[in-house]
C-alpha cells in the first residue's frame, strides 16, 4: 500500500474480475467447522466457514449457543485470506468436508456442509474428492494396495444376501477397510448410491466397479489343461454374477427414473421436445438422451447406471424414439415391445 501511494497521489482499488463476479454473486461454499485446539471451553464452540466464490473471500460467523458463555456473532469480516500452510491465497479446493484449515493462526476442521454446496462441489472438475469417477478409482486402487478383499467384506455385512447395507455400515467399512482417508469420499460414494430407504442404500454397482472381473489375456505357459479349464469355469460364473448384477442395476435405475418423471413430469416433456427439436430426423437416440441426462435433467446417475438405463430404453444399436413414445415407456403404456422386456 505505502508503495502505491507513493506512486500515485490518488488510490486506485485492486482491479475486479467482473465476468467472475457475475458468475458467482451470491455463491458460496458453506461449511460447519470445529476449532482444534487444547483448550476444553473451545472444543464445543462451532463456526461457520464462507468461501465466497466470487472474489475468493473468506468469512466465518459463530453461531450462538445457549449456555455456552459465549455470545457468538461475527468472527471473521468478510475478506481474502492466506493459507498459512502454503503461504498461497485461499482456494476453492482447499475446502472440503474433513479438511483443516488455519486462518489466521486458528485452526478448523470442517465437519458437514449442506446439499447446495455439495451439488457445486460435484458439478466442478477441481474437487476431484467430490468426483465419483476419481474416489471409485482411489478406492480401488487403495482396496489393490491393502488386500482388501471387497467383496467378502460386503458379504460379512450383508449376511442375508439382501443387497442392501446401512448408510453408517457402509461408512464404517470404508474407513475401517482404509479404502477412502477422507469423509468427502465417503459423502460422494453415498450420494452416489441408490437408496431403498432413508438410511439403506444398494451396493451392487459400487461392487461391481470396485471389483472388476475380466477373463485372463493369457495364461502361463506351463499352465496344464486342467487349470486352464478351471479359470475358464471360473471365468463364465463370474461373468453369470456380474449379469446379474448389472440386471439388477438396470431394474433398480429404471424404477428410479420412472419415479423421477412421474415427479417432474413438465421438465422431462420439455427436455424431449428440445431434444427432437435439436435433431435433424426428429427423434432421439442414446447419445442425445445421455449427454441430457445429468445436465438438463439433472439426474444425478453414476457411469454405471447412466449406461444401464441407455440399455433399458435402447436395446437395439442405433435404436431412435419420438418424445412421445419415451414418455410412454416411462408411463408404462408403450407399445414398444422391447423395452417392456428390458424393464421388467
Amino acid at each position: 500500500v505505502s508503495c502505491h501511494s507513493w506512486k500515485y497521489l490518488v488510490l486506485k482499488p485492486p482491479k475486479k474480475d467482473i465476468a467472475k463476479y457475475m458468475q458467482f454473486d451470491k455463491v458460496a461454499l458453506r461449511f460447519m467447522s470445529q476449532l482444534v485446539t487444547d483448550a476444553p471451553e473451545d472444543r464445543e464452540r462451532r463456526f461457520l466457514i464462507c468461501f465466497h466464490l466470487a472474489d475468493d473471500t473468506l468469512s466465518i460467523f459463530e453461531p450462538p449457543q445457549r449456555n455456552s458463555g459465549i455470545v457468538g456473532g461475527k468472527f471473521l469480516q468478510r475478506c481474502r485470506c492466506k493459507n498459512n500452510d502454503t503461504g498461497k491465497w485461499f482456494e476453492a479446493a482447499d475446502f472440503h468436508v474433513g479438511a483443516t484449515v488455519r486462518v489466521n493462526n486458528y485452526v478448523f476442521k470442517l465437519l458437514e456442509t449442506d446439499d447446495r454446496t455439495l451439488s457445486y462441489m460435484e458439478s466442478d472438475p477441481t474437487f476431484d474428492k467430490a468426483d465419483i469417477s476419481s474416489v471409485i478409482v482411489n478406492i480401488r486402487s487403495r482396496a489393490e494396495r491393502n488386500g482388501t478383499r471387497v467383496r467378502e467384506a460386503f458379504n460379512r455385512l450383508d449376511r442375508e444376501g439382501t443387497g442392501e447395507v446401512s448408510l453408517d455400515e457402509l461408512r464404517d467399512l470404508l474407513i475401517g477397510e482404509r479404502l477412502t482417508e477422507n469423509e468427502q469420499e465417503v459423502i460422494t460414494v453415498l450420494r452416489n448410491l441408490p437408496k431403498t430407504s432413508e438410511n439403506n442404500v444398494k451396493y451392487s454397482d459400487l461392487l461391481l466397479q470396485l471389483t472388476p472381473q475380466a477373463p485372463q489375456e493369457s495364461l502361463n505357459a506351463s499352465s496344464t489343461i486342467k487349470v486352464s479349464t478351471f479359470n475358464e469355469e471360473s471365468t463364465r460364473v463370474q461373468d453369470t454374477r456380474l449379469r446379474k448384477q448389472f440386471d439388477q442395476i438396470k431394474s433398480n435405475v429404471f424404477d428410479d427414473f420412472k419415479q423421477e418423471v412421474k415427479n417432474r413430469r413438465l421438465l422431462f416433456v420439455d427436455t424431449f421436445r428440445v431434444l427432437s427439436d435439436r435433431s435433424t430426423d426428429g427423434l432421439i437416440g442414446e447419445n442425445e438422451f445421455a449427454k441430457a441426462l445429468n445436465s438438463r435433467m439433472q439426474c444425478n446417475y453414476s457411469d454405471i447406471q447412466t449406461r444401464a438405463l441407455i440399455a433399458c430404453i435402447f436395446p437395439k444399436p442405433n435404436s431412435r424414439l419420438t418424445p412421445v413414445e419415451l414418455m410412454k415407456i416411462f408411463e408404462g403404456n408403450s407399445t414398444y415391445g422391447e423395452m417392456r422386456e428390458a424393464g421388467t
